[in-house]
């Protein structure tokens, strides 16, 4: 093994033990960004049975589909969320990204107007957090 390929696996390694101390947010926090998730899904398919579009972000966030929509999740955490929202310029299309940027693996939650919800995190926090 080369010298580089040594001082590489070494620094790996020191990632690995030194894991534990920044954790990644709680499961609590977690679900919060996936209801997020599900709030803003249910107002944007309320505006589209409504308007017969989906809307910007501005939009979703100032209408009163989400105002109703917010009594189905009473107690969301939205602080330190990032929200990411795209709409097609035909506006028969959406996709949203919400980011908890406390979370130190960036837990991010997505979705688009079919209603499916993905989830992930930054690629190899999970190695780094064990």
């Amino acid at each position: 093994m080369s010298g580089l390929k040594m001082i590489f696996c070494m620094l790996g390694m020191c990632a690995l033990m030194n894991a534990g101390s920044e954790p990644a947010a709680p499961p609590v926090r977690r679900i919060s960004v996936v209801n997020y998730v599900r709030l803003l899904n249910t107002a944007e398919n309320l505006i589209n049975k409504r308007q017969g579009k989906y809307v910007a972000a501005d939009d979703l966030l100032s209408s009163p589909e989400l105002k109703s929509a917010k009594k189905l999740f009473p107690n969301l955490q939205l602080e330190g969320t990032k929200l990411s929202l795209i709409v097609s310029s035909d506006q028969s299309h959406y996709s949203i990204i919400v980011t908890d940027v406390t979370d130190k693996c960036e837990f991010t939650v997505s979705s688009t107007e079919a209603g499916k919800i993905f989830h992930g995190t930054v690629i190899d926090c999970a190695i780094i957090q064990r």
